[in-house]
Parts: C-alpha cells; structure tokens; sequence
C-alpha cells in the first residue's frame, strides 16, 4: 500500500495531495466569503498583507488549475446569459389551448415583504423586467425551505399544460454515476444559476408574465419550473462538452463533473472544460465548486476511485427514521428505500414485510416482522456500503431470482470471492 505524506493533509479535501494552506478549491470559496463582508474582519491589508504573500506558500499564489478563470467564475450577481444564439427558449403555445385567466393571489405583509424583495433583486441584475398587457399571467408561490429561509418561485401551472411537451432525452442517473467512479481526479462543477443563463427568446418572453403587488413582470431569462426548461438546459450541455462527455466529463442538466484517470493529465482536462465554458459564456458558482479531489457528491451519491458509496444524509435519515405508524409514514420510508435500493443486498426478502404492510387492510399495520426487518435494515446500512468499479476484461455475473412477488437480477463481478460490483434491478409482478 501507498504511504502517503500525513504533514501534506488537506481536511477540506480529506486528501493528501496538498496542504491546507496550499488548497485552491478552499482559497476561492475564503475569498468569496470576504467579498461578501463575512470575514472582512480577518483580512490582512497594506503592507502586512505584502510580506504575507511573500511567504505564502508556491502552491497557494500559483494554483494551476485556477490561474485566469475569474471570467467564468460568477464572482459578482450579474446578468450574464449565454452567448450562443440557439441557446434560447422557446415557449410555443399548443393551437387549440385556451388562455386560462387567474386571479392574484394575496399573501401576508411579511410575505408580501419577501417577494418584493426578490422582485427588486432580479430587476436589478436583469432577470425580469416590467411587461404590459401580456397575455399569460403566472402567480407568485412562496416556500419555506429546510433551513427555515422562503424561496420564492412562479406557478406556470396553466402556462406548463398550454405547452408541448420536450421529448429531449436526459440522461440515466445511474449511468452517469457508473461512468464517473473510478477516476484518480475528479471536479465537480456548478453552474451559477444555471437555468438563469439561458435567456427567453424575445417574442417568448411575456409568456412568462408573472403578478405581485408591484406590478407585472416577465423573465428576460429562463426561469425555473417551466415544462421544458430541463431538457433545453441539457440540450445545450451535450452540445457545449460533446467532444468531452464520456470520456473526460459527464453532465446532468447543470451538474458537471471533470473526470481524469492519471492525475497529472487533470489540469489539461480542466483547462479545456474551463475553454468551453468561456466560449459560451457560462459561468461556475464557486461556493459549489471542488477542483481537482479525489471524491466528491454527484447526483445523490459518493463517488471516488475506489467506488460509489449513498448518500449518507439519505443514509442518517433512514437510521434516524421512527417506526412507522400509518401508511403514509411506511411509504416514505419505501422511498427511501428506493433511494438506496442499488447499495441493498437482497432487498426483496428485506424489505418485504413493508411491502406487506402496504398491502395490508387491517387496523394495525406494524407489527413484530416490520419492526425486526426494520432494525436489521439499519444495521445493515450503518456497515457503510460501496459498489467497487468492475474491471475491464474480468467476467460479471448475472445472478437472477424470482419468488412470488417479485424478480430480481444482479450483475456482480467476484474479486478475491467477494462481491466487487452489483447492479440491482428489481421488478414487482401480481
């Protein structure tokens, strides 16, 4: 085994390819932190900042990988849409569908307060702008969301339905994961306000009309929840990085990943992503941003070189979970089963007594089996599980099974006489 430099540790990285001070993923998102005032009491100025960054290390002052990439970095809220034309969209209304009037809905003053805010806040960096007689009007929906913040969004409810639908394929979930374990370096990618970044054809743009108590407004950009707006997003994507998907990049919708099996061939990847970018005028959120680690979340679940590991926060919220007291309570822990289905072992004879209690039409729906499948299916997530990447050249095995409730099917490749990777596919039947 590798023994690795313990003095070279970065725990922002939980690697060992650079020092703390040297890490250029953590020097962007400090910097981002003092621009917005958060740490500007820490900050060092005049001269003493010039003998700092006389001692600083080599690596911090000259970090490759991130050496002139400020003009795609969105380090000012600014109106920035993408400079290709065909990147636009387009809301083409169904002929024989009727315009649906609404009546504005009326919130509360602290709301009303909220939304006014957001309104000013988009008009300011040119997201929206004021519109008159249009002929759809969408209303204002406001959020709460986890961290107790309101996220204020539109209703195209009515505007969605006049629409057809996009049948622009997205890519399998699954796949995109598969594809990206087992590489030695890895960038995760976010772009800022991604759907943001693609303006609304002109003659479109009224269609997106929404009303406050200010008045009336419509998107200069695309905004989130229109019907198509995911499939013109990844549209545009597959055509920026099509010289680059599958081989050195994969890419859900705004969620880019650079992936590189030799190490040192990371910077020239990253460097012809970062070209892209630049061509068309997209632009990365640095808070959401990791250069060049070795693992990272991508798409709900861990990825690294040695395999694919869950979500652990779907993980601690199943084993935080309280037994179940009604239905609704089991199908929310189904979900997360399912959620976690490809990392379960059998998941048909485990999980079943749940099913049973789904189907159930007696009063008391959980009993002594749930509660006993219950306990064993958190112990048996808290082990920590990983799906290793199969090795080309070596045989997978496909192990098949059916009861009379199910088939179920997986793909494992033995090393050593232990699973190395599974892939779980089940299907229920009458």
């Amino acid at each position: 085994m590798e023994r690795r430099d313990g003095s070279r540790h970065c725990a922002f990285h939980r690697d060992y390819e650079h020092t703390l001070n040297e890490c250029p993923s953590l020097r962007e998102q400090v910097e981002a932190m003092i621009r917005k005032g958060i740490l500007q009491e820490y900050v060092v100025t005049g001269n003493a900042a010039k003998e700092e960054a006389k001692t600083a290390p080599e690596g911090a002052r000259n970090a490759p990988a991130m050496q002139g990439t400020r003009d795609i970095l969105a380090i000012h809220k600014r109106p920035h849409p993408g400079k290709e034309a065909e990147a636009r969209l387009k809301s083409e209304i169904k002929q024989a569908e009727k315009i649906r009037r609404i009546f504005q809905r009326r919130f509360a003053s602290e709301r009303n307060q909220i939304i006014g805010d957001k309104v000013d806040r988009l008009l300011e960096v040119g997201f929206i702008r004021d519109v008159w007689c249009p002929t759809w009007i969408s209303n204002v929906v406001v959020v709460k969301k986890k961290n107790g913040k309101w996220r204020v969004c539109i209703d195209f409810t009515n505007l969605n339905k006049a629409c057809p639908k996009d049948c622009y394929p997205l890519p399998k979930i699954d796949q995109l994961v598969d594809a990206t374990a087992g590489y030695e370096r890895l960038s995760f990618l976010d772009a800022y306000s991604g759907y943001n970044q693609i303006p609304v054809a002109a003659e479109d743009q009224d269609k997106t009309a929404f009303i406050t108590e200010k008045g009336l407004y419509c998107y200069t950009v695309m905004p989130f929840g229109l019907k198509n707006a995911g499939a013109t997003y990844q549209r545009l994507v597959n055509r920026m990085f099509k010289k680059q998907l599958g081989k050195t990049m994969e890419v859900y919708i705004d969620d880019m990943v650079v992936k590189t099996k030799v190490r040192r061939n990371h910077e020239k990847d990253l460097g012809e992503t970062f070209e892209i970018l630049r061509r068309y005028g997209m632009r990365l959120n640095p808070a959401k941003c990791a250069f060049g680690v070795s693992s990272g979340q991508f798409l709900g679940h861990i990825v690294s070189r040695r395999g694919i590991e869950p979500n652990p926060e779907k993980v601690d919220a199943l084993r935080n979970m309280a037994e179940p007291t009604s239905k609704k309570e089991i199908q929310v822990l189904t979900g997360l089963i399912t959620a976690l289905s490809r990392f379960i072992s059998r998941m048909t004879d485990r999980c079943k007594p749940f099913f049973d209690a789904l189907r159930s039409k007696d009063s008391v729906i959980w009993g002594e089996p749930q509660h006993k499948a219950f306990q064993q299916l958190k112990d048996y997530l808290a082990s920590g599980k990983l799906l290793s990447v199969p090795i080309d050249g070596e045989p997978l095995f496909l192990y098949p099974r059916r009861d009379h409730n199910s088939r179920e099917r997986s793909t494992v490749q033995r090393r050593r006489g232990s699973p190395a990777h599974s892939s779980p596919h089940k299907q229920e039947h009458d």
